[in-house]
């Protein structure tokens, strides 16, 4: 539900929107259209005690052209001459038609709810000599023939949505974005990460994204897929650190209903959402060992399973991937296949930290501001000059995602129409604190030992700001959560 006191990101919402639909289109397959139809014209015999049933299905109103679904066949054909004489004189009656001879027959046209033209039509006929059809049964038959009604129409109203909501995602793509979302490339080298990108994305080839956590490595993966035919497909982003190692199969692949304890309905997967479309695997190296043979599988031969289905379902669908870490060295380390990093590997993007590319920071810096006062429904004056000064000076450990969340935090913090001065800065008065330690009395001169130290401090700070969230600390520090992980047991007193 979008509530109404939030600015609402049209380019987003519509997106999903529109994803959503295109998994309910596919879900639905020409066969599946008329296996209603089929269906039904298999179970009214047993329904209404007949011994055969046909359902005609009028495909072309202008033109009538007929297919028709008989009991005790599970295809469709053309009808015979005979029929299509009688259906033109069919057509025109209103209501449930019965007819004696030589055997009992009930017809009913089936007619739209919505404009009254005529969409099928259905014949029960029993053997000779056996009892009249009934009031009753006729309203039981005009029962079907609403729900067959409905099918139809149904399913052309779907198809109406859906080409709508294509056509309004185009013209949303041409518009102006979001101003939160508009690209920042003032900067040589990031300049030249965006004509990169642009360049790859009309071209078939893997593109692996290498940078910093928080650098833009999803940015660039949408730039890519933000270009040319797959711009209107999904875009599906997975970060694969985020996601519990029991549950990655089931995440990426789907699942049916009653695979596993707690799965109470079906659920299509990362590859099956992405069919069509973009598939980002973020922090790719994250991905556990045994997970990684089968993900080269689907993403080689481009088709898996779900979890508890023996149906084998085809994807289509662009890989982008991205890492902080250099893959190389987990292939070194047994951590990473080297098959599936070949895989991946074919073009690398180095997406370069916020530090290398200073002249993005000031305008950066005054789009989140301008974005924040959409979202907050709040105005200041903007930044004092000295405090652009001290952005311009900061190293932004965190990149881009840091200097986001700095920015929401000053607006937070001053008055309404204020400017933002550089003591509400989260760093200003820790600059003393974060400065490089000098050695206590009987502390080692030795840069190693300084360069520990150094690290340690940064360390604790980070997981004090995130309230000891590694994963986010990680993050903050530019570093897997692995390697977080092996510093903080490296500093560890040993037991």
């Amino acid at each position: 539900m979008i509530s109404s006191a939030e600015p609402v990101n049209w380019h987003q919402e519509l997106t999903r929107l529109k994803v959503q639909l295109d998994k309910l289109h596919r879900a639905w397959s020409p066969r599946d259209r008329l296996g209603i139809p089929i269906l039904l014209a298999q179970v009214i015999p047993s329904l209404l005690q007949g011994e055969k049933s046909a359902v005609y299905l009028l495909e072309d109103s202008g033109e009538r052209r007929w297919r028709v679904c008989r009991s005790g066949s599970s295809t469709t054909e053309a009808p015979g001459r005979d029929e299509l004489m009688a259906l033109e004189s069919w057509l025109g009656r209103e209501g449930v038609q019965f007819l004696t001879s030589p055997a009992p027959v009930m017809l009913l046209t089936v007619r739209g709810l919505l404009n009254r033209v005529p969409l099928a039509l259905l014949r029960l006929e029993r053997r000779p000599g056996s009892p009249l059809f009934t009031a009753f049964d006729a309203a039981r038959l005009e029962e079907v023939g609403r729900l067959l009604a409905y099918v139809r129409e149904a399913f052309t109203l779907n198809d109406g949505v859906i080409d709508i909501a294509r056509q309004l995602h185009r013209q949303v793509q041409n518009q102006p974005e979001p101003v939160g979302d508009r690209l920042v490339a003032e900067s040589r080298a990031f300049r030249q990460v965006v004509e990169l990108a642009r360049q790859l994305s009309v071209l078939p080839v893997e593109v692996f994204i290498h940078g910093e956590s928080g650098s833009g490595k999803e940015v660039v993966a949408r730039l890519i897929h933000g270009q040319r035919e797959r711009r209107s497909a999904p875009f599906v982003a997975v970060n694969c650190a985020a996601i519990p190692e029991n549950l990655m199969e089931s995440e990426f692949f789907g699942h049916e209903k009653g695979a596993f304890s707690g799965a109470v309905s079906g659920r299509m997967g990362r590859f099956e959402e992405a069919t069509g479309g973009t598939l980002f695997l973020d922090e790719v190296g994250e991905l556990p060992l045994a997970m990684q043979a089968k993900f080269l599988r689907a993403i080689q031969e481009k088709e898996g399973t779900r979890l508890g289905s023996g149906t084998l379902r085809r994807y289509d669908f662009r890989l982008l991937s991205a890492s902080a870490t250099h893959l190389r060295d987990l292939v070194a380390l047994g951590r990473f296949r080297e098959d599936l990093y070949y895989r991946l590997f074919a073009v690398d993007v180095r997406v370069p930290p916020l530090r290398e590319r200073p002249e993005d920071i000031a305008p950066l810096a005054r789009l989140f501001l301008e974005s924040a006062m959409v979202r907050f429904g709040k105005r200041c004056g903007g930044f004092q000059p000295a405090t652009l000064a001290a952005l311009l000076d900061h190293s932004w450990p965190g990149n881009v995602r840091q200097l986001r969340h700095e920015v929401e935090r000053l607006l937070a913090l001053v008055e309404e129409g204020e400017s933002i001065p550089p003591q509400r800065l989260s760093f200003a008065a820790k600059a003393e604190s974060l400065a490089a330690p000098l050695p206590r009395d009987g502390e080692s001169l030795d840069l190693a030992s300084a360069r520990a130290r150094l690290e340690q401090r940064l360390i604790r700070q980070a997981l004090h700001e995130t309230g000891g969230n590694k994963v986010k600390a990680a993050r903050l520090l530019g570093i897997t959560r692995q390697a977080l992980h092996l510093k903080l047991r490296e500093a560890a007193p040993a037991r």
